[in-house]
């Protein structure tokens, strides 16, 4: 990612309020959530009413196992005026203690987390019941894992093929308590989740033997193949394979066999 100014949509470009640059400090004013957290922590009880707490950056939390990412994001961010911490990565745990501590307003999460902390997905439920907003930063591609990461509270999604100006304008759109999707996009991706539980829940009728022909598939056999560990023909595998398409609502054998590894279908005993 290069590090440049927000590009932000030209119907948003005139209202929006950036980061204030570097030079004039970070000055933008805290949410009154993360404001009251600070100032219980840092100020006894009495010493300062709270109509005199001072400005505050707004803070972003990275939650990224990539660290050659998380440190370009962090001085890009930090040039914009913005307070980034990087997230531990040593367990979910780590990283939600660590999002309780510090009260982020704006976290950026990926959710291919490596082998330790896993599937990030757990963590945006938690992360927005502490008040921050969540955007999913990551490479992922499939609308229906994208549409239930929404469902569970993200506020919005930027590819990591997308530049750090993408990154940026969410973050400053977050920061702005504007929208990051429009309402069409999460429509989209509800459908897609739906579809998507429609097409697992129907995993769940195959018959035995279909079960176990589509877990062939998955291994990678061909209908040949299935054909004679079961000692069966090949024109009945072929008109089982038909009944699974059929049932899962999808053209192909591939789709069959991305549909059934994505629900993390069994290999047969």
């Amino acid at each position: 990612m290069i590090c440049g100014p927000p590009t932000l949509p030209a119907g948003e470009r005139q209202s929006a309020r950036l980061p204030a640059p570097a030079d004039s400090g970070p000055c933008r004013n805290l949410s009154p959530r993360r404001a009251a957290a600070i100032d219980r922590r840092a100020v006894p009880d009495g010493a300062r009413p709270a109509t005199e707490l001072p400005s505050r950056p707004i803070l972003v939390l990275v939650v990224d196992d990539h660290t050659l990412l998380v440190d370009a994001l962090r001085l890009c961010l930090e040039a914009e005026g913005y307070e980034v911490a990087p997230a531990p990565l040593e367990s979910r745990e780590a990283v939600l203690e660590a999002a309780a501590r510090l009260v982020p307003d704006v976290v950026l999460l990926d959710v291919d987390l490596g082998e330790v902390v896993g599937d990030g997905a757990g963590l945006v439920e938690p992360l927005v019941r502490l008040g921050a907003t969540v955007i999913v930063v990551s490479g992922v591609t499939d609308a229906a894992r994208i549409g239930a990461l929404v469902e569970k509270g993200a506020a919005g999604f930027v590819p990591k093929a997308r530049s750090f100006n993408a990154v940026a304008a969410a973050v400053a759109a977050a920061a702005d308590h504007r929208p990051l999707m429009s309402e069409a996009e999460r429509q989209h991706l509800r459908a897609e989740v739906l579809s998507d539980r429609r097409r697992r829940g129907a995993l769940d009728r195959l018959s035995p033997r279909e079960a176990e022909v589509l877990s062939h598939l998955v291994e990678g056999k061909a209908a040949t193949e299935v054909a004679g560990d079961a000692h069966v023909s090949e024109y009945t595998v072929r008109a089982q394979i038909r009944s699974i398409l059929t049932k899962l609502d999808v053209n192909s054998q591939l789709a069959a066999v991305a549909l059934a590894r994505k629900a993390g279908w069994p290999a047969p005993r």
